[in-house]
């Protein structure tokens, strides 16, 4: 009897696991999944209404995995910009990262490249499906206020995949002041952060030292390429 006992124990022990695997059976892992460290938030090219993907940190991308480090197709990923609105703003539609730019300009076909994007303005979020592998791709574009306000925390935005909080991230801001793309403008802005001591976020572009020349070479990179030469119509108020 004892060893019928025991062996009905570990039945039902086996059970319940085998329960509980299928029970987080693609719910997104915090652990297993892959968050950028960061989003800079972009302009776009007037000329072709791509965003300005290419700059350093604009083109991120988040893999949702399940506890069994199984790719999740199609989840809802959201880029939570929430934290950040002190000084930051996105577009109210992101009507122009339908293409990222650097992959047009590689296929030179728009339809292989497109990638959905949506806007969900009361929440100052971005969301996007994964794809088969459990991919879901951004190119964000924002800026920043006339006035440049209070600076965001470090880490202040969040990634979301199904309504789970798989991380947080640093945002940057190439178009500082969101108007007229990124222009001399902005520079001056960004060396007034730089100046200040104070590492603010939105101009720490590689995440790495606080603002530093690195991140100015970042800027000088973007604002060289002219891939963001306009800012948004409207944003997310």
């Amino acid at each position: 009897m004892t060893g019928l006992v025991r062996k009905a124990a570990v039945l039902a022990a086996c059970g319940v696991f085998f329960g509980a695997a299928v029970a987080f059976a693609g719910v997104p892992s915090p652990g297993n999944s892959t968050i950028p460290l960061r989003i800079n938030l972009v302009g776009f090219d007037i000329g072709s209404g791509l965003a300005g993907g290419g700059a350093s940190g604009a083109t991120v991308s988040v893999t949702v995995r399940d506890l069994a480090n199984n790719p999740i197709p199609n989840s809802s990923v959201v880029l939570d910009f929430s934290g950040c609105t002190s000084d930051t703003r996105i577009d109210d539609t992101q009507a122009y990262d339908v293409v990222l730019a650097e992959e047009f300009s590689r296929i030179g076909d728009p339809s292989a490249t497109a990638t959905h994007m949506s806007v969900i303005c009361g929440t100052k979020s971005v969301l996007a499906l994964t794809d088969g592998a459990g991919v879901a791709t951004f190119a964000v574009v924002g800026g920043g206020y006339g006035v440049a306000g209070a600076a965001h925390a470090a880490g202040a935005g969040k990634v979301w995949a199904d309504g789970v909080l798989l991380g947080n991230t640093g945002v940057g801001t190439y178009d500082q002041n969101g108007v007229g793309g990124v222009t001399g403008a902005d520079l001056s802005r960004w060396l007034g952060d730089f100046v200040s001591l104070t590492n603010p976020d939105r101009s720490d572009y590689n995440g790495v030292g606080g603002v530093t020349g690195a991140d100015l070479s970042l800027w000088l990179g973007v604002f060289v390429s002219l891939a963001s030469n306009a800012s948004s119509a409207s944003y997310c108020l």
